[in-house]
């Protein structure tokens, strides 16, 4: 992920392009770093994100390539942290949102690729394998600390975990019908919520500090995630639902679909940080979100003899706004925090999301 200028010159010339390499996973990191050192950059790794940021401090480097998802500080948290100008970071979160949506995009392929036998039981299965697969490995990875830890913050962590919990379940459950056990579940909801706000303001060090939440660009940041989360991603969520049980379709054409929306979005990502518009601020961020609400209005009119197809221009619309977004929200998430709190930003964002 580039914090710095952007790079004018090549790796050959007589001072080497300085690279910090930032990984919680060793091999990874090194694998990265013996491959550029060979056509002639001068690289340095990290195995932790606090050890990331300690060597942002101390030295100048020309690129910084960072895992997105860590331990203590975040891929997001160092790209706020190295990023000092509001060009650098408009540029930085432009590429993080890029990643989000190829990532999408990599679980869509490998999500229709997995589709053998009966279809989602089997392809639990094999990700449930892989996944179990991975626990012995990860055991092994080098655990990255802050250099000034916080305490575990666990009455936080227990109500909101639990109240997320209530939430989707009972968001699950809505599907077949507004029934007493699902208000139930809202209702237990909304008063873990209500506790988790008691619990955070009165906490010396919480894990969500309130006074953000009077902050304007940190408020409009976290509201549009969760309106974009609540919007096109819980519509591409049913999309393959709606293509295979309501229209007869396949799992393929689905990913199509889907995949129409998130390479938009990654396409939307990398043009728009090359584009003379400041990335920032809640205008932009309701007026993407407001192009999104338009590319869903799109698919309005369905029938159970419509064409999947006709998903096809509601999805590349939204997919058009979500990479905006995308690159706004990441910046917002962390522009608007203290330096310190770069990683409470942007862990606040990836929560909501």
């Amino acid at each position: 992920m580039v914090t710095g200028e952007a790079i004018q010159r090549g790796a050959a010339e007589s001072a080497p392009i300085r690279v910090l390499i930032v990984d919680n996973e060793a091999p990874h990191a090194q694998a990265v770093a013996e491959s550029l050192e060979r056509v002639g950059y001068d690289c340095t790794v990290a195995t932790s994100g606090p050890q990331g940021l300690r060597l942002i401090d101390q030295d100048a480097f020309d690129l910084v390539i960072t895992d997105l998802v860590m331990n203590e500080v975040d891929g997001l948290a160092i790209l706020a942290h190295g990023a000092r100008t509001p060009a650098e970071r408009g540029h930085g979160s432009a590429i993080w949102g890029a990643s989000v949506g190829l990532g999408i995009t990599a679980g869509v392929v490998l999500a229709a690729s997995l589709d053998i036998g009966t279809g989602w039981r089997e392809t639990y299965v094999v990700v449930g394998a892989l996944a179990l697969a991975l626990v012995v490995p990860s055991l092994r990875l080098p655990e990255s600390a802050a250099e000034h830890p916080r305490r575990l913050d666990l009455a936080g962590v227990v109500t909101l975990g639990a109240a997320m919990t209530l939430l989707v379940s009972g968001l699950t459950q809505a599907r077949s019908g507004l029934t007493a056990g699902v208000v139930v579940l809202f209702v237990a909801a909304l008063v873990l919520l209500v506790l988790f706000a008691v619990v955070e303001s009165r906490s010396a060090e919480p894990m969500l500090e309130p006074a953000l939440l009077r902050n304007r660009g940190f408020l409009a940041a976290t509201i549009g995630t969760l309106v974009l989360g609540g919007g096109i991603i819980s519509m591409s969520s049913n999309v393959p639902t709606l293509v295979q049980v309501d229209l007869g379709d396949s799992l393929w054409v689905a990913s199509w679909l889907l995949l129409t929306w998130s390479v938009t979005s990654v396409v939307t990502s990398l043009v728009v940080r090359n584009l003379r518009i400041p990335l920032s601020g809640p205008r932009l961020i309701a007026l993407a979100l407001g192009v999104v609400a338009l590319g869903e209005l799109l698919g309005l009119g369905m029938t159970a003899d419509s064409s999947p197809w006709r998903l096809a221009p509601s999805m590349f619309v939204a997919g058009l706004a979500t990479g905006v977004l995308n690159a706004v929200l990441a910046r917002e998430s962390v522009a608007n925090v203290p330096a310190d709190r770069a990683a409470m930003g942007s862990g606040s964002s990836s929560f909501v999301s």
